[in-house]
């Protein structure tokens, strides 16, 4: 399927998006990206009838083949019917962004495994999943490379300990994540292939955190290229040269400093 087939497809869902401002798809924002893939951002008020109905029924096949990216950020009024339609009716969906939707439990997760070519993942506030959710999502999203898990409370160490399974992880975000200790932040050393690494807002990580990283430097977060650890109070700056020396492969560091 060539890049011009998909932006004929994304000029005519767009098209139809605009005709029918005043039906189920009013609201439905559709931008084509770089790399030729369809983005489609749904409004925080979208319910499952508009979203099961836009995505099975009221959409041509053939354009939402080239949806690769969905936003459904804040849409608190969805349910697993509509991540189970996304999984149906979108085949080449490979990022989905379900920050805020705390409205989603674990028996929601199963729609999102079968999402079977999604890389980037972002449950970023998703606070009815439980930490035995978590564990077995990891457990079933081996093909994911970025994940988004700012402000999860139930983020601890045992939860974390699960991440490795993982393989292809480059990315992880922990912003504003403060229930898991040195021992969870040792056992991202596992992630073979983790590049960037944001612990934005974790008051719990210290100099002695990054002497824990810089410990198993030998066979741990040797991909690592960027870290965060802005808002981080009790990160000096003595304990990023430290780090720094450790860990000559690491680029980046934002303090925040």
């Amino acid at each position: 399927m060539s890049e011009n087939v998909a932006v004929n497809e994304g000029l005519a869902l767009n098209e139809m998006l605009q005709e029918s401002s005043k039906s189920l798809t009013a609201g439905i924002e559709v931008d084509m990206q770089a790399h030729g893939g369809m983005h489609l951002k749904f409004p925080a008020v979208v319910t499952d009838d508009v979203l099961v109905n836009f995505v099975l029924v009221h959409c041509n096949p053939d354009a939402l083949s080239y949806v690769t990216s969905v936003d459904l950020t804040f849409c608190k009024q969805l349910s697993g019917a509509s991540l189970l339609a996304l999984s149906q009716g979108l085949p080449a969906l490979n990022s989905l962004n379900l920050t805020g939707c705390s409205q989603f439990n674990d028996n929601d997760l199963v729609h999102i495994s079968q999402m079977v070519n999604l890389k980037n993942l972002s449950i970023a506030g998703c606070d009815g999943i439980s930490k035995a959710g978590l564990i077995n999502l990891s457990s079933v999203l081996d093909n994911v490379d970025t994940l988004d898990l700012t402000s999860c409370p139930q983020i601890d160490d045992e939860v974390l300990s699960s991440l490795p399974n993982m393989y292809q992880l480059k990315n992880l975000i922990l912003t504003a994540c403060t229930q898991f200790s040195d021992s969870g932040l040792r056992a991202l050393g596992k992630l073979k292939k983790l590049e960037s690494l944001v612990l934005d807002q974790c008051p719990q990580i210290s100099n002695s955190s990054l002497l824990k990283i810089s410990a198993i430097s030998a066979t741990g977060f040797r991909k690592l290229t960027h870290l965060n650890v802005s808002n981080c109070p009790r990160v000096t700056q003595q304990g990023i040269f430290s780090l720094k020396q450790t860990l000559p492969w690491l680029r980046a560091v934002n303090t925040g400093l």
